[in-house]
């Protein structure tokens, strides 16, 4: 501004916009905003988000405070035939159970009075490794490598020498970046720490001339731009500008990636 402020803030504008500044204040912004082509676009920029806001989300939320709510009622209340099935499969159950332990007790004494009538039949023939008399040299040493694992040594057929099987590798999930969150134009900027304006590069337009140029600005989480992306293009200038913007602006730590579009008015001078 003329008195030494250079642009004015966002802030300043949506006072300005509800008519809750003083006369002289109102009237030194405005006399600004006259000279100042950005300032005017940021104000222009504001006025469309408040009247987006007014138009389609207000409305909105009128909508949904006027419907009725309808009481939420819940009831124990249980069919007869429900509770009657319920009995039916209780019943079931127990008598299921009852069966089980009965079956259960069978085999133990059955096995006694087998083992009482004919001992020798619940003994094996020859302990496990000891073969039996009567086989050929080549037919013991065949028996003794089955059993004991042979060269492995643990008992499995073909299993490597040592009985050590590795295990595959496990490889970890890499865990997936934050997702980036979109935030309206005043929103980035009142998260610049620092925020040179850029410039043209020479031999851009004619004398008097206005270019405007929009772009998406991603910033990372420790307040760096990560990438811009072109919107509306400068013919020549774009690379220039993003240069410059990934150089030298410097935003807030923030806890997320957050993405937003910023528009620049340059005058040729």
């Amino acid at each position: 501004m003329s008195d030494g402020i250079k642009h004015v803030s966002t802030f300043e504008l949506d006072v300005l916009a509800i008519s809750s500044l003083s006369p002289e204040q109102s009237e030194r912004i405005r006399a600004h905003l006259s000279t100042c082509a950005r300032c005017s676009a940021d104000l222009q920029e504001a006025s469309a988000a408040r009247d987006y806001f007014q138009r389609e989300v207000l409305p909105l939320r009128e909508r949904l405070l006027r419907q009725p709510t309808k009481p939420f009622r819940f009831s124990f209340r249980l069919p007869p035939f429900v509770f009657g099935a319920s009995l039916g499969a209780i019943a079931v159950v127990m008598v299921s159970f009852l069966m089980l332990v009965r079956i259960s007790r069978r085999p133990s004494g059955m096995l006694e009075k087998a083992a009482a009538l004919n001992p020798m039949d619940t003994e094996p023939d020859f302990l496990l490794g000891d073969p039996p008399q009567g086989m050929s040299e080549r037919e013991e040493a065949e028996e003794k490598e089955f059993h004991f694992g042979g060269v492995g040594g643990d008992g499995i057929v073909g299993a490597p020498s040592g009985g050590v099987v590795r295990a595959p590798d496990v490889v970890e999930a890499k865990p997936s970046p934050p997702r980036r969150k979109v935030v309206p134009s005043f929103t980035l900027d009142q998260q610049r720490i620092s925020s040179p304006e850029p410039s043209l590069p020479p031999n851009i337009g004619s004398k008097g001339q206005r270019l405007i140029g929009t772009y998406r600005i991603c910033v990372d989480q420790d307040g760096h731009i990560s990438d811009i992306t072109v919107i509306t293009p400068i013919s020549g200038a774009d690379s220039s500008i993003i240069d410059q913007l990934k150089r030298t602006w410097v935003f807030k730590p923030q806890l997320q990636p957050i993405c937003g579009a910023k528009t620049f008015l340059f005058v040729v001078r």
